[in-house]
C-alpha cells in the first residue's frame, strides 16, 4: 500500500513536471513508475533498451497511473461501503444495499446475492437480472457459485458460456463473465455473491477480486451482524413477554395466588382459553390440580387428581418432558381428550415445572386451534415453566419461614413465661394458656408420667376461660393408668407424637374421655428429659374436628422439650427450697439450743422457730416425764 501511494505521489509530481518541462520529464516519471512497479526502464542519460520507445513509456505511464486512481477509488469506496454496511442492522435493506454497492464498486451489470438454505443457494436478492431468479436453486458444488460455496475461496471466469462451470439459465439470460466471492464468518458459510458483465464488457481481473474479496468479507460480517440483530430483538421481545410474566408470578408469596397468577399468565401468553396448574405429591407419586382457569364444566368433568404417569399432566412429570400441541384425537396420552375435543378445545400442551432434580408439578393448556408455531415457542413454554418453579419455590420459602418466624415468636413467648418464675403452679397455668394459644389449639393440658399413670398437673383453654368443675372431674377420673389410654402408652413407647385427627375413628382415646371433655382431635406429645419420659402434654380441639399441620406438630415438640426443662426445673428447685428450708430450720434451732436459760423457755423458743420454717399456725412441745412415765 505504502508503495501504491508512493507511486500515485510520483505520478501525480511527474505529471506536472511533464507539463513545463515536455518529454525528457514524462520519461523520468515513467522511469520512476516502472522501477516501482519491477519494469525495466531507462532513465536519461542511463544505459537503455533500445526497444522502450518513448511512445511506448508514455502509453504505459498513463496506464498505470489509470490502475492507481482506480485502486485508490476502489479503496476510499470500500471504507465507505464498510462505514454504511455496517451501520444497517435490518436484513432486507441490507440486501438490498449489498447487491448496490457491489455492482457500483465493479462496474458489475448484474449483481445476485445467494444464501445458504440447507445446502441449496437460494437467491435473496439480485440487481441487473431478471424475476427468473426467484425460482433458481443451485447445490453446493454445482455451477460456479456452488463451487465457490464449496472451497470457501473466490473465482473469475470471463468466458462463461464456455465454461464447464456455467448453468444454463444464466447463459441464456446473456451473461459473459461472472466472479464471485463466498459469504464466511468465523468458517461459517453464510452464502455466495456473484457478480456478472454481458458480451464485449471488460473483463474481470485478479485486481478485481481482490477487492471483491474485501467487501465480500464486509458484507458477510455486516449480514453476520444483522442476524445478531434480529435474534437480539426477537430475545428482547421474548424477555419482555416473560418480565410481563414474571411480574404477574411474583406479585405475591402466597402459595395458592402464585398459582393463580401462573395460571392466568399462561392463558394469557398463549391465548389458552383453558389452563391448569399442578402440584405434584413426591411421596405419594400424585399429582393434584391446584388451579384451573377456564370452562369451569370442563374442569367439573375432568380428574382433579392424576397418578405419576396417569394421563398427560402425569406423564410429563414422570418423564419431565413436555408434550407440545398434541392433537386429542391422535394423541391417547391425555384423560378427558374426547370430551375436551367435543367441548371445541382439540390441541393440548403440557410442561413439567421442575427445580434441580424435584419435580413440583406441570401446566396444561388447551386450545382449539395450534397456536403461530414461532421458533422460540419451546423456549418460551421452558422459561414460563422455570420461572413458575423458582415462583412456587418462593412461595413455599415464604410460607416456611413465615411459619418459622411464628414458630420463633411463640417459642420466645413460652420461654419467657418459663423463665419468669420456678414456682410450678402459676408458671404452668401461664404456660399452659400460651401454648394452646400458640399452637392453635382449643386447650393444653400438661400431665406427670410416674408408675405407669399420667397425674394431671395443669390444663388451660386458649381463651383462658376456666372450668374448675370439669377439673376437678379430671383430677378424679380413673381412666389415667396407661392400659386404660392407649394414646398416653404409645406415646411413652414410641417417644414420639401421637395424631389423632378424628376421636370418632380412633380407639386411642377412651370413649368416656372424648363424650366427657368433648376431645374431637387430640395430639399427644411425650415430655422427654434425660432421656426419660417425664410427662405428656396434650393438645386438643373440643369446638370442631381439625386435621393437625406439620408445623403444629413441630411447634409442638419444640415447645415439649422446653416444658420438660422447666419441669425438670420446677422440681429441682422446689427441692432446693425443702432443703434449704429444713438447713434454715435446723440452724435456727441450734442457736435456741446454744442460748441460756430454763428448760421451758428453750423448748418454747424452738417451738416458735418450727412454727416459722414450716408456716404452721401452732407448734406444740411436749417434755417426757419419766417419773410418770415409769
Amino acid at each position: 500500500m505504502a508503495v501504491l501511494l508512493s507511486v500515485g505521489l510520483l505520478l501525480l509530481g511527474s505529471v506536472a513536471v511533464a507539463a513545463a518541462s515536455g518529454a525528457a520529464a514524462l520519461l523520468t516519471a515513467a522511469a520512476l513508475v516502472a522501477h516501482a512497479s519491477g519494469q525495466r526502464v531507462a532513465l536519461p542519460g542511463a544505459p537503455r533498451d533500445r526497444s522502450a520507445t518513448p511512445a511506448a513509456v508514455a502509453l504505459e505511464t498513463a496506464r498505470l497511473f489509470s490502475l492507481e486512481q482506480r485502486r485508490r477509488a476502489q479503496l476510499e469506496t470500500l471504507a465507505a461501503v464498510e462505514r454504511e454496511l455496517a451501520a444497517e442492522l435490518h436484513t432486507e435493506r441490507l440486501l438490498d444495499l449489498v447487491i448496490e454497492r457491489a455492482s457500483g464498486l465493479l462496474h458489475a451489470e448484474g449483481t445476485v446475492l445467494l444464501l445458504d438454505d440447507g445446502g441449496l443457494l437460494s437467491p435473496q436478492a439480485w440487481f441487473g437480472l431478471g424475476a427468473w431468479l426467484r425460482e433458481v436453486r443451485i447445490p453446493i458444488g454445482a455451477g460456479l457459485a456452488g463451487m465457490v460455496a464449496r472451497d470457501r475461496r473466490g473465482r473469475i471466469v470471463n468466458e462463461y458460456p464456455a465454461s464447464p462451470l456455467a448453468l444454463a439459465e444464466f447463459v441464456s439470460h446473456g451473461v459473459s463473465r461472472v466472479m464471485a466471492q463466498p459469504l464466511v464468518v468465523r468458517d461459517r458459510l453464510l452464502g455466495v455473491v456473484t457478480l456478472t458483465r454481458g458480451p464485449g464488457s471488460e473483463p474481470f481481473t485478479e485486481g478485481d477480486l481482490a477487492t471483491f474479496e474485501t467487501f465480500a468479507l464486509q458484507a458477510a460480517i455486516a449480514l453476520d451482524n444483522a442476524r445478531l440483530y434480529r435474534e437480539a430483538r426477537r430475545y428482547g421481545e421474548h424477555l419482555e413477554a416473560l418480565d410481563v410474566v414474571n411480574r404477574q408470578v411474583a406479585s405475591s408469596l402466597q402459595f395458592e395466588e402464585v398459582l393463580g397468577n401462573v395460571a392466568a399468565a399462561t392463558a394469557r401468553l398463549f391465548e389458552a382459553p383453558y389452563v391448569t396448574v399442578w402440584v405434584a405429591d413426591p411421596v405419594a407419586r400424585k399429582v393434584r390440580r391446584a388451579v384451573a382457569v377456564g370452562d369451569a364444566e370442563l374442569a367439573a368433568r375432568l380428574p382433579a387428581e392424576l397418578a405419576w404417569g396417569e394421563g398427560g399432566v402425569g406423564w410429563v412429570v414422570e418423564h419431565r418432558q413436555p408434550i407440545l400441541w398434541a392433537d386429542l384425537q391422535e394423541d391417547r396420552r391425555t384423560v378427558g381428550g374426547a370430551f375436551a375435543v367435543r367441548q371445541g378445545l382439540r390441541f393440548y400442551t403440557a410442561i413439567p415445572i421442575v427445580l434441580g432434580d424435584r419435580v413440583l408439578g406441570a401446566i396444561s393448556m388447551r386450545r382449539a386451534s395450534l397456536p403461530p408455531l414461532r421458533p422460540e415457542a419451546e423456549t418460551l413454554l421452558t422459561s414460563l415453566a422455570a420461572q413458575a418453579a423458582v415462583a412456587l419455590e418462593h412461595a413455599r420459602l415464604y410460607a416456611d419461614t413465615t411459619t418459622r418466624l411464628h414458630e420463633t415468636r411463640a417459642l420466645l413467648e413460652v420461654s419467657q413465661i418459663f423463665n419468669s418464675t420456678l414456682e410450678a403452679r402459676p408458671m404452668l397455668e401461664q404456660a399452659a394458656m400460651k401454648i394452646a394459644q400458640v399452637c392453635q389449639v382449643d386447650r393444653c393440658t400438661i400431665e406427670r408420667w410416674a408408675n405407669g399413670r399420667t397425674v394431671p398437673v395443669m390444663s388451660q383453654f386458649a381463651d383462658g376461660r376456666r372450668a374448675p368443675e370439669l377439673w376437678r372431674r379430671f383430677v378424679a377420673d380413673p381412666e389415667h393408668a396407661s392400659e386404660r389410654m392407649p394414646a398416653h402408652a404409645r406415646a411413652v413407647a414410641t417417644r414420639a407424637p401421637v395424631v389423632i385427627d378424628d376421636t370418632a375413628d380412633s380407639d386411642l382415646v377412651p370413649r368416656e374421655w372424648v363424650e366427657a371433655y368433648r376431645l374431637r382431635a387430640c395430639l399427644f406429645v411425650p415430655l422427654i428429659r434425660q432421656d426419660q419420659v417425664i410427662g405428656i402434654m396434650s393438645l386438643d380441639y373440643c369446638e370442631e374436628r381439625r386435621a393437625f399441620q406439620p408445623a403444629q406438630i413441630n411447634l409442638a415438640m419444640t415447645i415439649a422439650g422446653q416444658l420438660a426443662l422447666a419441669l425438670d426445673n420446677s422440681r429441682l428447685y422446689a427441692e432446693a427450697q425443702e432443703r434449704l428450708r429444713e438447713t434454715t430450720t435446723l440452724l435456727a434451732v441450734g442457736r435456741v439450743l446454744s442460748q441460756p436459760g430454763s428448760f421451758e423457755e428453750m423448748l418454747r423458743r424452738v417451738a416458735r422457730e418450727v412454727g416459722l420454717a414450716f408456716g404452721a399456725d401452732m407448734v406444740g412441745a411436749y417434755a417426757l416425764d419419766r417419773g410418770r412415765a415409769a
